[in-house]
């Protein structure tokens, strides 16, 4: 193998839930790390990355997953960090909700939206021609708790004047709720909600219960409220996702991201050892994606938020 000027060594650790959902990604990673690092492993276990991290320090690691992999990434960096070792960590998202700060969206988002989306608009499609009585659908997003895919979905439903989104940042009234409901029962016989997993009232409380899932809660609500029959159930893109589900934008996002990984691994300082590879799209109002690094220990500390330009964003995928 040819060696690169900067002779360093890398690692990739994929930690998405379905690891062939982000091989494009990790394929485009593999090949332009095998043009400029002098080597590098894919370690398929927890010990294997344990031994590897104890034993063997590599240059670079980079970590591809979601929120939660992405404390793990930091605990990597404040590791080399206090060691004093010439290493870091490379934090690549790639998480169906979207959930990674100053992302303004990560790779297979596009590819849960539209699969959320495609599912509303089955759910409408049975509600409407129901020969029950059965005429409301719906559809909690579990795992989505920033509101992300909850809200996309929504916009992306072909009859969109029928659907309800209930997102985090959506204050819970019941009686409000309640309203909008019968109207649109009233108006076009069939309606959909989609909900997150994070649904509060004005006073910061919950409205299901330890043992309850959000869509249960809502279905109870309305049949006592309204004495309407409804239809609810879980979808979890994080678990019910596969490679079969990949859109073509991601494919090519995938590779892109690959690239850019490491390209702008090697020009960061020594001195930072952690960072994210943050995906972006251009202030011109274009499709055009652009990259940049972010603290990763910043990324961490960052609450995150639906946009005010959300709706642009989300038909830019």
């Amino acid at each position: 193998m040819k060696k690169s000027k900067n002779n360093r060594r890398a690692v990739i650790i994929n930690k998405c839930s379905d690891g062939i959902f982000a091989q494009p990604l990790i394929d485009s990673l593999s090949s332009e790390i095998k043009k400029k690092y002098t080597d590098f492993t894919s370690p398929q276990n927890e010990n294997e990355i344990d031994n590897l991290i104890d034993n063997s320090i590599p240059n670079d690691i980079f970590i591809i997953g979601g929120k939660k992999i992405m404390m793990t990434a930091s605990r990597f960096g404040l590791h080399f960090r206090e060691k004093n070792i010439d290493a870091r960590c490379v934090f690549i998202p790639a998480c169906p909700y979207n959930s990674i700060p100053f992302n303004d969206f990560s790779y297979g988002f596009g590819s849960a939206l539209k699969w959320c989306a495609g599912l509303g608009n089955d759910m409408l499609s049975i509600r409407k021609n129901s020969r029950d009585n059965c005429r409301i659908g719906i559809i909690e997003i579990d795992g989505d708790h920033n509101g992300w895919l909850t809200a996309g979905a929504s916009s992306l439903i072909s009859e969109k004047e029928k659907v309800l989104s209930l997102t985090c940042e959506t204050v819970f009234d019941e009686e409000k709720f309640c309203t909008a409901v019968s109207k649109k029962i009233k108006k076009y016989n069939a309606a959909v909600i989609f909900t997150s997993q994070e649904i509060r009232n004005a006073g910061l409380k919950r409205i299901n219960t330890a043992n309850q899932n959000i869509s249960t809660a809502l279905s109870k609500i309305i049949t006592k409220k309204l004495d309407l029959e409804s239809f609810a159930f879980i979808i979890n893109p994080g678990k019910m996702f596969d490679s079969k589900h990949i859109s073509k934008q991601d494919v090519k996002l995938g590779t892109l991201v690959g690239k850019a990984a490491v390209r702008l691994a090697l020009r960061t300082a020594k001195q930072e050892t952690n960072i994210l590879i943050a995906n972006r799209f251009s202030n011109d109002g274009k499709s055009k994606i652009s990259f940049e690094i972010v603290p990763l220990f910043e990324a961490i500390n960052t609450p995150r938020k639906l946009p005010k330009n959300y709706k642009t964003l989300i038909a830019m995928i």
